[in-house]
């Protein structure tokens, strides 16, 4: 389900992509002139799997920082997961043994202290 940048093939994708810089504030941060599309280290979900990404984990990436405020995932849009939430998110994430690709990212963005997107593209 989960593909890396140099596997990409058309434009149509979730993007999980590391926020690095954690000196920003979320409102920034969710600004869309903040947002850099397709970068290196980011993994996608397919636009076919994106039903099949939200039933299966919708319920753990719950509740993300959008830019109207109302805390809801949008697949089309901009969801923003603090350092915090990551690390709520991982272990759940853990419990119910993950795609490993998922796993590995997750894990190196709550060592590194990151916050993330998921982005629909």
């Amino acid at each position: 389900m989960f593909i890396k940048n140099a596997d990409l093939k058309s434009s149509d994708y979730l993007e999980l992509q590391y926020i690095k810089n954690n000196l920003i504030t979320d409102k920034e941060l969710l600004k869309l002139k903040s947002i850099e599309h397709f970068k290196e280290d980011s993994i996608f979900v397919k636009a076919d799997d994106i039903d099949k990404f939200e039933d299966n984990y919708s319920a753990i990436f719950d509740r993300p920082k959008n830019p109207d405020g109302s805390n809801k995932f949008y697949p089309f849009g901009i969801n923003l997961y603090t350092t915090e939430q990551l690390k709520e998110i991982y272990n759940k994430l853990k419990q119910i043994e993950a795609d490993s690709v998922l796993l590995n990212w997750l894990k190196f963005a709550v060592e590194k202290k990151y916050s993330i997107y998921i982005l629909g593209v």
